[in-house]
């Protein structure tokens, strides 16, 4: 393990977006506002698109949208558009979750989170079950998406090609602060600068 020059390790943490905690921005705005997507398959009734519009439509959601720049209202054409840029067919957002594989259903979700336009994205090995070509358009698009980044990846080159800060989880402590591509072990978090 070696630890990069000006880095520093955390051993308490504190979540804050805009300088406040999830508990005073209160659970719905949190959520518009930062958005998680697990590494793990989701396991959910109907469609990617069915859950688009389902969250498009909560109040915190459209209030988020009112309050920000966000560049405009959601809607399945923006979806389809997301799901374009992520290699990813916009007739598989309108299938059953079930029906999807293991790459489609992850880039599917990423296309929901993508599109509802939130500040700041926490995404977990969002490339793990992709083959180069889906990869490589899952950080290009993360890359230029506009939100803030965490990304949690095992990919060594990962950090190098999308940027960021690189830390390193290891038992007890955060470690890190370096620039992309700056060596270690353990699972990695690269924070993305979002944007383009």
């Amino acid at each position: 393990f070696s630890k990069p020059q000006n880095s520093k390790t955390h051993t308490q943490n504190t979540l804050l977006l805009d300088g406040l905690t999830p508990e005073a921005w209160g659970p719905a705005a949190w959520r518009s506002r930062v958005c998680y997507v697990p590494q793990s398959r989701l396991r959910l009734p109907g469609s990617p698109a069915d859950l688009f519009a389902e969250v498009s439509k909560f109040a915190a959601q459209k209030e988020r949208r009112a309050d920000s720049s966000s560049s405009s209202p959601a809607s399945s054409s923006l979806l389809d558009s997301v799901a374009s840029s992520l290699l990813l067919d916009p007739q598989l957002m309108h299938r059953p979750w079930e029906t999807l594989s293991g790459g489609q259903a992850a880039r599917a979700a990423l296309a929901v989170a993508m599109s509802l336009d939130p500040p700041f994205l926490l995404v977990d090995e969002p490339t793990a079950a992709l083959d180069a070509s889906a990869a490589a358009a899952v950080e290009r698009a993360l890359a230029r998406c506009g939100s803030g980044l965490l990304w949690v990846t095992h990919d060594e080159g990962q950090p190098g090609r999308v940027g960021g800060r690189v830390y390193d989880l290891v038992p007890g402590a955060v470690v890190g602060g370096g620039s992309g591509g700056s060596g270690g072990s353990g699972r990695r978090g690269s924070e993305g600068e979002g944007g383009g």
